[in-house]
């Protein structure tokens, strides 16, 4: 699987439109850091960044604020949403609680759930529980090199400033203070890449329509009637006898 071609496809969709669409990028990444760290804002907050990262990987650029707009949230899909993110967690950590393997694998395969919520708003919480599985199956492993080599980037940043901030604290810390401001873009990074991902895996993987089954209605046979001779036509004349050969 092409792991590296995902992270260099969406560095270059990240810094493709300029320093505004950066801004944009910048701001709402930290806007969802900070929606994650609340629990009641989680749900919408998911939503949203499916919408937006979608947006932006179809585009190249998505508006902050017209994503915002844009999510639809009803008192009855905010509560089903909240029970997918809270019943998300609780399997997650089930599984850590039991032993650390299967608390990892259940955070895979429940990787895009909210990637299926969002793709399919009539779904139900069980029947996306179930499709993220199936998704998932056989995937767990690709997107957990994905995200692993997207950790790349931020590891050797961090390497390099402590490097700096050991021999030369000034650079350091002004190699810190950069390393915090472009931080959100890195998680946008790998924000797109997982979308690159599951939009991929979708199609192939399991498919989320219902299926329409068309029965096929028995075809009546016609009795056609004989052909009638017309009354006027002459008959054939008799064939003439052979002469005898002499």
């Amino acid at each position: 699987m092409r792991y590296i071609q995902y992270h260099v496809d969406a560095y270059k969709l990240v810094f493709k439109k300029g320093f505004m669409n950066l801004v944009k990028l910048l701001l709402f990444s930290v806007i969802l850091l900070i929606s994650l760290v609340i629990p009641v804002l989680t749900p919408i907050a998911l939503i949203a960044s499916v919408s937006f990262f979608k947006a932006f990987l179809e585009k190249g650029e998505a508006d902050l604020f017209e994503t915002l707009r844009g999510v639809d949230m009803t008192a009855d899909r905010y509560l089903k949403l909240l029970i997918a993110s809270l019943l998300q967690i609780a399997v997650i950590g089930a599984g850590y609680v039991l032993f650390v393997i299967p608390g990892v694998i259940f955070a895979f395969a429940l990787a895009p759930l909210f990637y299926i919520i969002t793709m399919h708003p009539d779904i139900t919480t069980s029947e996306a529980f179930k499709s993220s599985f199936e998704m998932m199956n056989g995937n767990k492993l690709n997107l957990f090199m994905l995200r692993l080599l997207g950790a790349v980037v931020p590891m050797v940043l961090s390497l390099i400033i402590a490097i700096f901030a050991r021999l030369v604290p000034f650079i350091g810390m002004i190699l810190s203070l950069g390393y915090t401001i472009i931080l959100p873009l890195i998680f946008a990074e790998i924000m797109i890449v997982d979308m690159m991902f599951f939009k991929e895996i979708s199609g192939s993987k399991v498919s989320l329509e219902p299926e329409v089954i068309v029965e096929e209605k028995p075809v009546k046979k016609v009795k056609l009637p004989k052909a009638v001779e017309a009354p006027n036509s002459e008959p054939e004349a008799p064939a003439e006898p052979e002469q005898p050969k002499e």
